[in-house]
């Protein structure tokens, strides 16, 4: 194809003749005018899929026949012929011709009607041209299809020859005068020829003869002319095809010849008024979008009517165009012909319009107030400016701006709304009529109505039906049979919804229908029996929740962002769902899953019912107020997203049987911990929260993953035990990883910073030159790690001789010697329970043996300057501790001998495991000076919100309290003051000791004599210290080991390390005893420090 200035434009009668389907529309006679014409443009991209088609073109572009005579049409898609078997021909009226499956044409009687071709796969692309059969009298003989014929220099036209009855097998001759005019080729084996005109202009005769029987020749003639080049800036294709112009003019008329206006041919011009001429037969997809026009008019005359039948997908979008007045020849649409339209306000529709058009054709026309229709037309009428179909069954458009702000009422036997209908339209009140049946795809979307009210009789709608309402405060649904996807989403306004449970139809309802309505209570009739993913999801206002009788499939996500959810509730008829402790449970083929636990409910514990095999998506989603839940034995799944957003939840056990989960981040939890069965495990970052470690005990054939980066930095440590396989960290790598011998594909991050690949030490427990270890081996190296950082793990153990109490005990008393506590006031008791840690698979495992009940006080020789005991412990031996604090001790510790006047106490918590958290429980803190507390327990304890309304709770019960918040640090009020400290910095490996080092370290300082805030800032660093190697009694640090480590440390504002000169003191009185000959004494201040760390 090539580009010239009016390159051949072929003209002929061929297609001059329109006729619409079941319409009446304007004929052309044998006295019309001349016509130029010539194959239809396409607008179509070829089957490659550069752009989706919007209609197909016919070749010839239409056809006059004689009654007998035949035709065969080809179906273009782009630049070829489309292939049979994809598209359908049809005939608007079978007694003026028919169509065969290939196209071919047999005209039957005299009339005029359309040929339509539609892509069988979609049934909105599809090509119209005009077909008119022309009976020829026996007294004639031969009649030409045109009366005339104008060219341009180059182009080429079919002319077809029409024979009366008697003639119709008699050859046909041609001719034309001069023969240099044109060529004149003769089309074999029809009455037909084709005629291509030459580059010089000028006038001829053009012939055709038949002879009859007698030998007679009759002969018919018409005047041919090829016109001169005037095509000035306009771009036009040989087959007469407008694709571009190339002027400045703002008022243009388009040369009369031009058959089609390709796709984008005006996009983007200045033009600000066209003319059309009545040769052009199609307008493709966005032929005018983007240009500056404001005036169209298409050329129509009586004499010259137009031939435009089909118009494409967009083409006016984003013009200035206001009134937009269509030709009668107009057959075909695209669905979305009109959109996009700024600034039209009115648009009128002619007689010749096909049936099955205009839904959603006029989306996006804010400005639109009037859509008008010919009165000729059987299909479509106009009432009062609204669209409607012929008999008044279906609305199809409603004008955006009309009685905006006003009221409509649409007319009684109206069955169905089409789609987009009222999509936008600012009126505010509509009436809906009893008849309604069907309202379609976003058929009120945006629409500025205040309530909705639809029919009792009414059954279905389709998706987005009512989304992004605005102004909506009120729905009754009617009969509605279901509620489609995203009916009433970002109705922001809706405050009540109307389910109809009197009715008894509605029976689902579908995907996000009422994601972001204002709606405060949603109850489901007993009718519902299915609700869809997201349905009811991220409803800022929804309180409450109920499931009817017959709900038993229940979607995803369902119960999403509903923060205010605080009450769910069950028909007790339903034999699926059920409530329990507030949390919605579904019982399905032998399971039971927890499926929502409402974010909104005060409670701070969760004890997951026994029997449930799964947690569902999302069920504790946004529950802030939980601090612990507990789940029970043959739970196999914890669902996405299960526990995302608890952000104070800090206690998680996890069975042993739990094969998948990928709920597991964005909490409060410091460690996650599974056990050995885990199938399949994530825990994807993505700018959520990730637990500090993460502990996997084995799998089968498991398999972890790990995607992006968390809030709170990379993990410290995740350990995989025996039996997981694949471990993945494409985000961050955690700072300590531990891999099993099992170990076959790993993956490592290779974006992280290089400071934080040189500070990462990969252990696996197999030996060097293990499958394992090249697994490993070859990661570290992907991902650019020093190989010298890949270590062979192998977990600690600790190996007990001997049989019975009496023997391990003696070990301990040996274990205690050898690091100089001092034993002078420690009594042997017979039968006490002793505890081992024993390493297993890199964590540590507790093994009791023996009485766990602990031993009377009173059998220590002499009151302790400190104690440290669980609450439990100083009920049982509140008459000791009563007598202590009277007598006082009897030992001096200090500078100066002073005399302690009593025993100083330090109590525990004990976990509540019946969740009851009993205030009688409390009653022994009448002998304690300093209560310690997580903070879960002081939130349970005193039903406050918070660590520091919590503490101020218990300060009514005990001098002192201090709350640890874990990685939030601690809070705590000590002889009246506020203490309040960020946790302190490390490398945490093992965190079990971290607790014993705490109280350890606080009652060193409190017996030294230190400040409130010295005596926690220490006592904070020693746990801190403590978490960084494996162990429990090994972990705990010396005085000079905390002090060393505390000045290599980054010590958050606010500590006091009043310590470190102590250690200093400590330090000077151990050199004065080696100089008076007293080097035997450990260097180390045993008495006090290491005493309270190792026996805490």
């Amino acid at each position: 194809m090539f580009h010239r200035t009016l390159s051949a434009l072929a003209v002929t009668l061929v297609g001059a003749l329109l006729i619409a389907v079941g319409g009446a529309g304007p004929a052309l006679g044998a006295d019309a005018a001349a016509s130029r014409v010539g194959p239809q443009h396409s607008g179509v991209v070829s089957p490659s899929g550069e752009a989706a088609p919007s209609f197909l073109s016919l070749r010839p572009g239409g056809a006059v026949l004689a009654p007998g005579q035949s035709m065969t049409f080809e179906a273009l898609s782009g630049t070829g012929p489309a292939d049979s078997s994809d598209v359908i021909w049809e005939s608007s009226d079978t007694s003026v011709f028919t169509v065969d499956g290939d196209g071919l044409v047999t005209a039957v009687g005299v009339g005029e009607a359309m040929i339509t071709v539609t892509d069988r796969a979609r049934s909105s692309v599809f090509g119209v041209s005009p077909v008119q059969v022309r009976a020829v009298p026996e007294d004639t003989g031969i009649e030409l299809s045109s009366p005339s014929l104008s060219l341009m220099p180059g182009g080429v036209v079919v002319v077809n020859a029409l024979l009366a009855p008697s003639l119709r097998a008699r050859a046909v001759t041609w001719s034309l005068t001069p023969s240099t005019l044109a060529t004149l080729t003769p089309n074999e084996g029809t009455s037909s020829a084709s005629l291509s005109a030459s580059a010089r202009s000028g006038r001829g005769t053009l012939s055709a003869t038949v002879t009859n029987e007698s030998g007679v020749a009759v002969t018919a003639s018409i005047e041919v002319e090829v016109e001169a080049d005037v095509s000035g800036d306009f771009v036009i294709e040989e087959d007469g095809t407008l694709t571009g112009y190339r002027g400045t003019d703002a008022t243009v008329v388009i040369p009369e010849g031009v058959t089609a206006i390709a796709s984008h041919a005006w996009s983007g011009t200045g033009v600000t008024s066209l003319r059309v001429p009545s040769s052009v037969r199609s307008i493709g997809d966005e032929a005018f979008s983007g240009s500056s026009l404001e005036s169209l008019t298409f050329d129509d005359g009586e004499q010259a009517p137009s031939q435009l039948t089909q118009i494409g997908s967009r083409a006016f979008v984003n013009t200035a165009i206001t009134d937009l007045s269509l030709p009668r020849s107009l057959v075909r649409v695209a669905p979305d012909a009109f959109v996009e339209m700024p600034r039209l306000t009115s648009l009128r529709l002619g007689p010749s319009v096909a049936a099955g058009q205009l839904v959603g054709s006029f989306a996006e026309t804010p400005e639109l107030t009037r859509i008008e229709v010919d009165g000729a037309n059987a299909h479509y009428e106009s009432l009062d400016g609204v669209l409607y179909t012929r008999d008044r069954t279906r609305l199809i458009a409603y004008p955006a701006a009309r009685n905006a702000g006003g009221s409509y009422t649409i007319a009684e036997g109206v069955e169905g709304i089409d789609d987009m209908a009222f999509l936008m339209a600012r009126v505010e009140s509509v009436s809906l009529p009893s008849t309604l049946r069907r309202i379609g795809i976003q058929s009120f979307e945006g629409a500025h109505l205040r309530e909705l009210t639809l029919p009792d009789a009414f059954e279905t709608m389709g998706a987005s039906a009512f989304w992004h309402m605005p102004a909506l405060t009120r729905v009754d649904l009617g009969g509605a049979r279901h509620v489609s996807t995203n009916a009433f989403r970002d109705d922001a306004a809706l405050r009540e919804v109307n389910l109809r449970p009197d009715r008894g139809t509605l029976a689902s309802v579908a995907e996000s229908a009422f994601v972001g309505t204002g709606v405060t209570a949603i109850s489901l009739p007993d009718s519902v029996a299915s609700v869809d993913d997201e349905a009811f999801a991220k409803m800022p206002a929804l309180t409450s929740f109920h499931v009817g009788a017959a709900l038993s499939d229940l979607g995803d996500y369902v119960l999403e962002g509903d923060e205010r959810l605080a009450t769910i509730s069950v028909s007790p008829s339903n034999p699926t769902f059920s409530v329990s402790d507030g949390a919605l449970y579904r019982r399905a083929e032998g399971a039971s899953t927890l499926v929502r636990f409402p974010p909104a409910s005060p409670a701070t514990e969760v004890v997951v019912v026994p029997g449930t095999t799964a947690i569902g998506t999302a069920a504790f989603e946004n529950s802030a107020s939980l601090r612990r839940v507990v789940l029970p034995d043959g739970l196999q799944t914890i669902g996405e997203g299960a526990f995302d957003r608890c952000a104070n939840l800090s206690e998680l056990g996890i069975p042993d049987s739990v094969r998948e989960a990928a709920g597991l981040t964005n909490t409060g939890l410091d460690t996650v911990e599974l056990g050995s069965q885990v199938r399949k495990l994530r825990m994807d970052a993505r700018g959520a929260r990730v637990a500090r470690h993460i502990l996997v005990r084995g799998g089968v054939d498991g398999v972890f993953s790990s995607e992006g980066a968390a809030s709170n930095g990379r993990p410290e440590s995740a350990f995989f035990g025996e039996g997981m396989t694949t471990v993945s960290f494409s985000g961050q790598t955690p700072r300590v990883l531990v891999l099993p011998a099992t170990l076959t594909s790993l993956r490592l991050a290779d974006a992280m910073a290089a400071d934080q690949k040189d500070d990462t030490i990969v252990y696996v427990a197999a030996p060097e030159g293990s499958s394992a270890w090249r697994t490993a081996q070859d990661a570290v190296t992907a991902a650019g790690y020093e190989a010298s950082h890949l270590l062979h793990y192998e977990a600690p153990t600790l190996t007990l001789a001997g049989s019975g109490i009496d023997e391990a005990g003696a070990l301990v008393r040996q274990m205690l010697t050898a690091h100089h506590v001092d034993l002078e006031h420690a009594a042997r008791v017979p039968s006490q329970a002793i505890t081992v840690a024993l390493g297993f698979e890199g964590d540590r495992a507790l093994t009791t043996s023996g009485d766990l009940k602990v031993p009377a006080l009173s059998k220590l020789r002499a009151a302790p300057h400190a104690l440290v005991a669980e609450l439990g412990v100083l009920a049982d031996n509140a008459d000791t501790l009563s007598e202590w604090r009277q007598r006082g001790c009897v030992d001096r510790i200090g500078e100066g001998d002073e005399l302690i006047d009593r025993t100083w106490v330090l109590s525990e918590c004990r976990w509540d495991p019946t969740g009851q958290w009993k205030q009688s429980d409390l009653d022994p803190l009448k002998y304690v000076d300093v209560f310690s507390l997580n903070e879960h327990e002081a939130v349970s304890y005193t039903r406050k919100s918070d660590a520091k309304s919590a503490a101020r709770q218990l300060l009514w019960q005990v001098p002192g309290v201090v709350v640890t918040r874990g990685a939030n640090g601690v809070f705590a009020v000590i002889d009246d003051e506020e203490i309040s400290l960020p946790a302190a910095p490390a490398r945490t490996i093992d965190p079990t000791s971290a607790g014993h080092a705490f109280s350890a370290a606080l009652v060193y300082a409190r017996v030294k004599g230190m400040h409130p805030r010295a005596a926690i800032s220490m006592a904070m660093l020693a746990a801190a210290r403590s978490t960084e190697s494996m162990g429990s009694f090994l972990a705990a640090p010396t005085l000079q080991e905390l002090c060393e480590w505390t000045k290599t440390c980054d010590v958050p504002e606010g500590y006091d390390l009043a310590f470190l000169d102590l250690a200093q003191e400590s330090a000077e009185s151990a050199s004065d005893q080696e100089d008076a000959g007293l080097s035997d004494e450990d260097p180390r201040d045993g008495s006090a420090f290491e005493v309270a760390t190792d026996i805490a």
